[in-house]
């Protein structure tokens, strides 16, 4: 059933499984066959919005309607979209929300990988078949700009200051659909050149550390951008954001450092690092100057950040049988890098 979600009762949808397709995903043409054959099955409810409003809309409905299942089929920007939809419903527990899916038809697919779901979207239709849902943080932000406006914002994986908060903007759909997740990797070492150091000042539990840094991330996955391991240890259950600093340094052992970081998930202990990951349940981070931010991907604005990790906010399908842990980084498409190679 194709219909939009204005003409949909709740006995359409009480107790269904809702498939929410972004048409526009970067694997969709690639995977329309395949895909059309997988959803051809009694009971499901198909709806393709009209852009990214929609889609939170017909989301929230879905959740408000009963729909047992909300399935995001797209890329992270569509599950970040469908997770708003479902989160301002009108349940107030974790348990009285429909369950998540993620089918996953992106370019990047980080949240997928944090999911132990990877590859074709059979895999995430296979884990509404069989899998078991699992509760999973989420991150609240709040951004208060310079002219006095705040900002919320919700996030299921990774919140990006700095230079590299403006990533997805630099890379178009045409340079997705050539270089997949490459693009995100060419686009980021161009703005590596453009990185100049701020002071910034963290408030980690009540606990304040003032550094001079080149970027920062809140993260509640581990991946980011395609492949790359921002957070290696960070996992969807644990109540933690973590919290990754770009040290200030020289800019050719800082690119060095970042790119080892990126594709093998480990800080250096030797004392040479330029990355560092702190832990905490909330943090206020404030920067002269003021920093742009992006949640999920998707720009919000500069100013003061406060973020805090919803503990269990959602249930989510992952790979039948598989625990948050096991999601925890397999091969990346750049471990090919050897670190003894970068300068």
């Amino acid at each position: 059933m194709n219909a939009p979600a204005s003409t949909l009762a709740s006995s359409v949808l009480r107790d269904r499984v809702v498939y929410l397709l972004n048409p526009t995903a970067g694997s969709v043409q690639a995977r329309s066959a395949e895909l059309g054959r997988l959803l051809a099955q009694p009971g499901a409810v198909i709806l393709v919005p009209d852009g990214a409003e929609e889609a939170e809309a017909m989301a929230r409905q879905a959740a408000d309607r009963g729909a047992r299942i909300v399935a995001a089929c797209g890329g992270d920007g569509t599950v970040s979209t469908v997770v708003r939809g479902i989160m301002s419903g009108q349940a107030e527990a974790a348990a009285d929300r429909p369950v998540l899916a993620v089918v996953p038809l992106g370019t990047g697919n980080d949240l997928a990988r944090s999911l132990a779901i990877e590859g074709a979207p059979a895999e995430g239709l296979g884990a509404i078949a069989h899998g078991e849902p699992l509760p999973m943080d989420l991150v609240e932000a709040r951004l208060q700009t310079a002219e006095g406006e705040a900002l919320r914002a919700l996030a299921t994986n990774t919140i990006v200051g700095g230079p590299l908060a403006e990533l997805g903007e630099r890379v178009s759909a045409e340079q997705k659909a050539v270089w997949g997740p490459f693009a995100y990797a060419a686009a980021g070492a161009g703005s590596l050149r453009e990185l100049e150091p701020f002071a910034l000042t963290l408030d980690l539990d009540g606990e304040t550390r003032e550094v001079s840094a080149l970027g920062v991330a809140v993260a509640n996955g581990c991946w980011v951008a395609g492949g790359w391991r921002l957070a290696s240890e960070a996992l969807l259950d644990d109540g933690l954001l973590d919290v990754v600093i770009l040290h200030d340094g020289p800019l050719l052992e800082v690119a060095g450092r970042l790119l080892e970081y990126l594709a093998s998930g480990r800080c250096r202990t030797d004392g040479s690092a330029c990355v560092e990951v702190l832990r905490a349940r909330e943090v206020r981070v404030r920067s002269e100057p003021r920093l742009a931010w992006n949640a999920d991907g998707e720009l919000l604005g500069q100013g003061e950040l406060f973020a805090r990790a919803l503990p269990g906010a959602l249930r989510v399908f992952t790979r039948p049988g598989a625990r948050f842990e096991d999601a925890l980084p397999a091969p990346s498409p750049f471990a090919a890098i050897r670190p003894e190679e970068i300068p």
